[in-house]
């Protein structure tokens, strides 16, 4: 895994000195990538469906040879019009290494992680309702049920208020939401038990950091912050519904 994340930090690293020394061809590449979204986002799908087939080894070796394919582009990179195409190449190659590494991330056991990631690079925003792969895991942690025992001692109607995730509750939530905002909604039928709705919300990005408890979580949340910058991963909201 340590290997995966240096072969990620390398071809970002490679890719935002590109993109910082050329503006115009980064701009000129922001402009395609909207204008061809459409096609971009088949392309992407495709190439989820390709590494959800691939092993681990197998994936750790194609993000390899994306950080190589950077690298070269880089060198390459000599006048004006070598570089719009280097920093397009590249920015593709970082996405596409993001996505298998998000195909690792599912692989061994971070499904929601995995998710975000890819919507992240993708650009979409992510929304879940009942039976969701993230209200599963978090009806079974102590903050929510933390949050829903408050909920209930307000008798308040609607009851918001924020918490976070930690590692000792769910690795995969610590990952891709830690912390976040919650809304209960109480419905109350004649004399039926009151019944609560609850909604998590937020805004899944990358804040630069200089150090975490460790080496690993600080390259991954540094890699994504260099990401955003150069537009391989993108800010997204995230909601999350379902009954309790």
């Amino acid at each position: 895994m340590n290997k995966l994340i240096r072969s990620i930090c390398f071809s970002l690293i490679i890719g935002l000195l590109v993109s910082y020394s050329n503006c115009w061809a980064a701009e000129k590449n922001s402009n395609y990538a909207e204008s061809s979204y459409c096609e971009e986002d088949s392309f992407l799908d495709s190439a989820i469906e390709k590494f959800n087939e691939m092993t681990i080894d197998e994936l750790n070796d194609y993000i390899d040879s994306k950080s190589n394919d950077s690298a070269n582009s880089s060198l390459m990179s000599d006048d004006q019009g070598d570089a719009e195409a280097g920093t397009e190449s590249i920015n593709n190659n970082a996405k596409l290494a993001w996505l298998a590494f998000a195909s690792i991330a599912r692989k061994k056991g971070y499904p929601c992680s995995a998710t975000l990631i890819e919507c992240s690079v993708k650009n979409r925003n992510y929304s879940e309702g009942i039976n969701g792969s993230f209200g599963k895991k978090i009806k079974n942690t102590a903050p929510h049920k933390n949050a829903l025992k408050k909920a209930k001692k307000s008798k308040k109607k609607k009851y918001s208020s924020s918490t976070a995730f930690e590692k000792k509750d769910s690795k995969d939530l610590y990952y891709s939401l830690h912390n976040v905002n919650y809304s209960f909604l109480k419905i109350k039928t004649g004399n039926l038990p009151a019944t609560y709705t609850v909604t998590y919300s937020d805004t899944y990005d990358f804040a630069y950091k200089g150090q975490y408890k460790d080496m690993l979580t600080t390259l991954a949340n540094n890699a994504g912050w260099l990401s955003q910058h150069m537009g391989v991963l993108h800010p997204i909201k995230v909601k999350i519904t379902f009954p309790c």
